[in-house]
């Protein structure tokens, strides 16, 4: 992994409570290793793995899920950056587009909606990598871009304390199959009790797995005949 990585994941420490690992990453299967480093096995089914681990900084725990789809890494990040469309087939979304971009970075307007909450509306900070170390590999990471999202002119806006995570997709083989990692801490402030949104968390990942694999059967996102494995 590059040193810019390896910084960000450093950084994390204090957002979602990730580190770099002796290898700079966590993309691992390692149970001895994930336990070491904190991470608590909450979810086996499926072909979908989570994963939460505990921060100092925060009651909101960090998720990690990890699974294996029957897609090209390639058309799976074709579904996960079309953030204007994420409406369309994101669990919670209900409001996408992207507001700027640079070379790598994406300014992406979200507004969320879960049962029994407010809606939560702010801007999110976007890197892309579609190669590291010469290596085909699909790095998304995303955090709240907090100056752009106090500058929302949307009356009664509520803002989530921290809606940061990643994205790694690997390909698998000769490329037909892709293993998934999507990392996650977000805390949507207010006052909803903590245990409900560690629960709440805890049982996004599989809906996020299963809308995306489902998204990449459109034609929209490339030449693709595998069938839904999910």
């Amino acid at each position: 992994m590059s040193s810019v990585h390896c910084k960000w994941f450093a950084m994390l420490v204090t957002g979602i409570g990730l580190a770099c690992s002796a290898q700079g990453q966590l993309h691992t299967q390692d149970e001895d290793e994930l336990k070491r480093i904190g991470w608590s096995l909450v979810r086996d089914k499926d072909g979908v793995v989570v994963y939460n681990r505990k921060l100092a900084e925060s009651q909101v725990h960090g998720i990690m899920a990890q699974t294996e789809i029957d897609v090209e890494a390639a058309r799976i990040f074709a579904v996960i950056t079309d953030f204007d469309n994420w409406a369309d087939f994101m669990p919670n979304v209900q409001e996408s587009e992207i507001i700027d971009r640079s070379e790598r970075v994406e300014w992406v307007y979200l507004r969320f909606r879960a049962p029994f909450i407010k809606d939560r509306s702010f801007v999110s900070e976007v890197t892309v990598e579609e190669k590291i170390n010469g290596v085909e590999r699909y790095f998304m990471k995303w955090q709240l871009a907090d100056e752009r999202t106090q500058k929302l002119n949307i009356k009664n806006i509520i803002v989530p304390k921290s809606n940061t995570g990643y994205w790694d997709l690997r390909p698998i083989g000769d490329g037909a199959k892709t293993s998934v990692t999507y990392c996650l801490h977000a805390d949507p402030g207010g006052n909803v009790p903590n245990w409900m949104i560690n629960f709440a968390n805890a049982q996004i990942a599989p809906k996020v797995f299963r809308a995306v694999r489902q998204q990449a059967q459109l034609d929209q996102y490339g030449n693709n005949n595998t069938a839904d494995t999910g």
